[in-house]
């Protein structure tokens, strides 16, 4: 008796677990739990952005749309946090502005993206989707005469901002500079023709933990326009240099005693490990 109502409350238990799942077992699942495809259009930005090998940031206004693509060889900026805005038209005004273009061009951006807003979640009027709103932005976008058409994404607005500056770069034209990343905390620095006093920029948020380190010589970053990270060059010729975050090798240090550990108690459970098997055998043999 006792197993029939233990096999009996097992069934039932099952039987309510897959009633309470159907919806996942039939595909027949809503809201945020929908498989939602990359629209093709976004497919082909994505693909657009991968295939170019410098770096560069794109900006999208009002916001990042949830297909958008970004990498640390393209980083995304959300237009809310950039333009301190918060509705698109308020973020297109600032755009218009006679001192965005440098704006634009010293953060490194080369896009300035409308996107096409396919879950109805970026472009609203009385928290519902509006369709005006988007033509709106986009069309006030398509007016701004430094910003280029890029004519070949479908319905999404993309713009391009000409000569913009690299992740490095020199407010001395003459001065040649390039640079390889080796990771997201070290950068290394080659410049042609530099002068004493030459300043670089480095387009990333000022922190003072950016040093760069010349010959002997480590020099902190001093703020470029309030925003960005600005070194100024003690010697002249052509030289590279390298710039790294400083308290990366704080993470690097924790990484090494945090194996370091890791090791020790694998050989300390390894001993005792062979102490109790020998104890074991020991036991056994008497």
């Amino acid at each position: 008796m006792k197993n029939i109502i233990r096999y009996f409350c097992i069934t039932v238990f099952l039987l309510y677990f897959f009633w309470l799942i159907r919806s996942a077992i039939l595909g027949q699942l809503t809201g945020i739990f929908v498989s939602r495809p990359v629209p093709r259009d976004y497919t082909d930005l994505n693909n657009y952005l991968i295939s170019q090998h410098v770096f560069y940031r794109t900006l999208w206004i009002p916001t990042i749309q949830r297909f958008a693509y970004y990498s640390s060889d393209h980083p995304a900026i959300d237009g809310y946090t950039f333009f301190q805005a918060y509705d698109p038209i308020s973020e297109v005004r600032k755009l218009q502005l006679s001192n965005s273009e440098n704006a634009l061009r010293n953060a490194s951006v080369k896009y300035v993206i409308v996107p096409v807003d396919t879950e109805g979640e970026l472009f609203l009027q009385n928290r519902k989707y509006s369709s005006a709103l988007y033509s709106k932005t986009k069309n006030a976008v398509s007016t701004i005469s430094y910003l280029v058409p890029v004519q070949r994404f479908g319905s999404l607005g993309v713009f391009e901002v000409k000569n913009y500056h690299n992740h490095f770069w020199s407010t001395n034209k003459k001065l040649l500079v390039s640079f390889t990343q080796f990771n997201p905390t070290k950068y290394t620095v080659s410049l042609t023709n530099a002068h004493v006093g030459d300043r670089i920029i480095f387009s990333e948020a000022f922190d003072q933990n950016w040093i760069a380190n010349i010959g002997n010589t480590s020099i902190s970053p001093i703020k470029y326009q309030g925003l960005y990270n600005e070194y100024v060059l003690p010697k002249g010729g052509n030289f590279h240099f390298t710039v790294v975050y400083k308290i990366q090798q704080w993470v690097q240090i924790g990484q090494v005693v945090s194996m370091s550990t890791v090791f020790v108690l694998l050989l300390f459970y390894l001993y005792i490990l062979r102490f109790k098997i020998g104890t074991f055998i020991r036991y056994i043999r008497k």
